[in-house]
């Protein structure tokens, strides 16, 4: 999309997928049309509507659109003997209309109701084997490539802390509970601010802390683990004085805070906060949190009290830094 054809101002974007035709008499909606037959993986994905919608400021020349499923989906879970020839279908509405504004979904109660044959999850081929699969998970949901990867962005994310299960290998068809054990993948960087002598609880309604770091890092999903993180950056923003940002595993050195009160705003690294605390530390590491209560005031910051734990320890840090 050429930025410079849409014009000036201020856009809204919005995206569905599939492709879907147009309603002939309002532009602005796309018409639905289930398969009535989701048994197949290529039907039961096809029945998937994704929508996604965001703001482009005048300013800027891209932006990132965030899909969310559109329509129910309901999950059937059988217990007990079940018969090989057992058939089930769903008596439901198959036809409607999304709109292109703001994902609205309107059904077509006048196209009547029909039965839907599912997709059966269990359907692997695998009844009756003693074959050996792999199971491990995350949370939330992700898209895996082939290689058995995916990229993760905290900032763009559904829910910003990444869950990762490693996986277990079970014997298909087997009976017996799975465990599977989730970490925290990310690393929870707390910042708590109280005012000091020179600023009331009135000035820090004025408050706002801007974080530039890395965003984005790259999963192995059987192994449950960060493999890589990427150099985009981007920018954590939080205008409450209890700020909480999870952070994909970097060097501490790229972390840059901008803390503003009123007209007043103080720059520094988190590895220089560290450094100043005698208590330095080169990489966020994955799994871990750090927590730090912070005394603003004109003349610098106080360290009221900081501590790295809860998932993991890594570091203890008190004392007083001064900035300003």
């Amino acid at each position: 999309m050429n930025r410079k054809a849409c014009g000036t101002g201020d856009l809204t974007l919005s995206a569905i997928y599939p492709l879907l035709p147009q309603d002939g008499n309002e532009p602005a909606w796309r018409d639905i049309a289930m398969p009535v037959d989701q048994s197949g993986a290529a039907e039961y994905e096809a029945a998937d509507v994704l929508f996604a919608s965001t703001e482009v400021g005048a300013s800027s020349a891209s932006s990132v659109l965030k899909f969310n499923h559109a329509l129910h989906r309901i999950n059937i879970h059988l217990k007990g003997n079940i018969p090989d020839d057992l058939t089930i279908e769903v008596k439901s509405l198959a036809g409607g209309r999304i709109s292109l504004e703001d994902g609205t979904v309107k059904a077509d109660g006048d196209a009547g109701f029909v039965w839907l044959k599912p997709y059966r999850q269990g359907s692997l081929g695998l009844e009756g084997s003693s074959a050996k699969v792999a199971l491990a998970a995350c949370y939330p949901s992700q898209a895996v490539t082939r290689s058995g990867t995916f990229e993760f962005n905290p900032l763009t994310a559904s829910e910003a802390d990444l869950l990762l299960a490693s996986a277990q290998t079970v014997t298909a068809g087997t009976s017996e509970a799975v465990n599977l054990v989730f970490n925290h993948a990310l690393h929870r960087l707390d910042l708590n601010f109280t005012p000091g002598n020179s600023y009331t609880d009135e000035d820090m309604k004025s408050f706002s802390i801007r974080l530039q770091a890395k965003t984005t890092c790259v999963v192995d999903m059987m192994q449950g683990k960060i493999v890589g993180v990427k150099e985009d950056t981007g920018e954590y923003v939080s205008k409450e004085t209890a700020a909480s940002f999870y952070l994909v595993p970097q060097a501490t050195t790229g972390i840059v805070m901008n803390i503003t009160v009123g007209e007043n705003t103080k720059s520094l690294t988190l590895s220089e906060l560290l450094d100043q605390l005698s208590a330095s530390q080169s990489d966020l590491s994955s799994g871990k949190f750090s927590k730090l209560t912070l005394k603003v005031s004109q003349e610098g910051i106080t360290v009221e009290g900081g501590s790295i734990n809860a998932w993991d320890n890594q570091v203890t840090a008190d004392g007083e830094v001064v900035i300003g």
